[in-house]
This record gives structure tokens, sequence and C-alpha cells, in this order.
């Protein structure tokens, strides 16, 4: 259920703008949503599931420190908003760059230094036609050997098997 506080948290950046609503909880869809229609986008701040047992906890410290806009002010064109409400779009976006930069960053130099290679990559690459055909030869008669060797284990277990009546 989606619990709604007319007045904002002080940590929220936004605290003094009237009629703004800050929603916890799980999102739900209302009949009632069209309540909101009056307040301008800019305004709202996304909702999300705080209680998701997949959010990563980073995203989970963030969010619960600072609001994240529905929509920034450049993006709608209405530049009428007050000065701190442009500055919290642009702490929020400029944020949100940095990080998209970082991890665009963080990728190449994982690439560039093997983390995010197969470890056996040295070895694959270089590998004929032939060599993989036998490979995969070797893996096949490898899992076909498990498999006859799962199947005699089981053979062995009910042969043990006291059953019962």
């Amino acid at each position: 259920m989606l619990e709604t506080s007319k007045s904002l948290e002080k940590a929220h950046p936004v605290d003094d703008i009237p009629n703004m609503d800050v929603v916890k909880g799980t999102p739900e869809k209302n009949d009632d949503d069209d309540d909101d229609d009056d307040i301008p986008d800019e305004l709202k701040c996304e909702v999300v599931d705080m209680n998701n047992p997949q959010m990563d906890p980073l995203e989970w410290s963030f969010r619960k420190l600072i609001s994240i806009p529905k929509k920034y002010y450049w993006q709608t064109g209405n530049y009428n908003v007050s000065t701190r409400t442009k500055v919290w779009h642009r702490t929020v976006g400029a944020l949100g760059l940095s990080l998209r930069v970082a991890e665009r960053v963080g990728e190449v130099l994982a690439n560039i230094t093997g983390l995010n290679s197969n470890r056996f990559n040295y070895i694959t690459d270089h590998m004929t036609e032939e060599e993989w055909a036998a490979a995969r030869r070797r893996a096949e008669e490898a899992r076909l050997k498990r498999k006859e060797k799962r199947e005699r284990e089981k053979v062995a277990k009910e042969k043990h098997t006291i059953q019962v009546v």
C-alpha cells in the first residue's frame, strides 16, 4: 500500500515546494492517480519499490536520501520553476551522467585488463577448427561417461534400498 506524506522529509531537496507528495512503499495502480494532474511533472518524484530485494544497495541508499524527478525541467521545456528545483534537477542529472561515464570507463578498463574475458580465452582464441572438433568430441564423450556413471550409481542405490510396504 502506498503512503502519501504531505510534509516532506528534511533530507528531501525540494522541501519548500507546496502541494508536492512524496510517495513511499510499493507502487500500485490506482484509479485515483489522476488527482496529481495539477502538479507539474517536474515536481513529481519517480516511484520505486524500496522493499524490492533485487534493488542494488547503492541505489537503495541513494534513493533513500535523494528523490529522483519523474521528468527534468529541460525535458518538458518548463523553465518557470524555482531555482531550488533547477539545482535539484541539475544535481541529479549530473550525478546520473557521471555514473554513466564511470561505468563506461570501468568497462573499458575491465576489457583491457581481461577481467571480462573467459579465463581460458587465451587458449580458445588460437584454436583451429580441427582442435575445436576434437574438444567437442572429448566433451561429448565425457558427458556420456558421466551419464553412465550416474545410471550405474542409481541402479546400485536401488539394489541396496529396502522397500517397506
